[in-house]
């Protein structure tokens, strides 16, 4: 829906991949800050929380990604500086969110330090091989 508004030359891709990506390492550090003060299971809360809030935003997606961004909006914005912010305001919660969920799983998982690395790493990798999975099956 993004490229319907932004265009699929590189400039417009790049565009695109940057505020998806601004949006996971803004909630990255956020989830970080927030999940140094919970306990493991106010973790697991706030994870829930995280997925939900990535659910809602995809039931909400249609009407502002396509409705108003991609058939109200495409071809009347110009400017890289504005396109990347419009971009950036229809991904920055549900990436923020998604971005916060890793390191709340984490702190979940790290209830001992003589098991965090590698539980961690173990998260880490399960985390990749249903990022993979999920690529491969729903790609089709």
């Amino acid at each position: 829906m993004l490229g319907i508004f932004a265009g699929s030359d590189t400039v417009s891709a790049a565009l695109v991949v940057g505020a998806f990506l601004a949006g996971l390492g803004l909630g990255s550090i956020i989830g970080a800050k927030i999940a140094d003060r919970l306990s493991p299971s106010r973790a697991v809360m706030g994870f829930a929380l995280c997925e939900a809030g990535v659910a809602l935003c995809a039931l909400l997606s249609k009407p502002f990604l396509y409705d108003w961004l991609a058939l109200s909006m495409a071809g009347q914005v110009e400017s890289p500086v504005a396109i990347f912010a419009l971009c950036f305001a229809g991904l920055v919660v549900p990436t923020t969110l998604m971005g916060a969920s890793l390191p709340l799983l984490s702190r979940a998982v790290a209830v001992s330090l003589d098991t965090v690395a590698e539980r961690i790493g173990q998260l880490y990798g399960l985390n990749t091989l249903g990022a993979g999975l999920g690529a491969l099956l729903g790609g089709g």
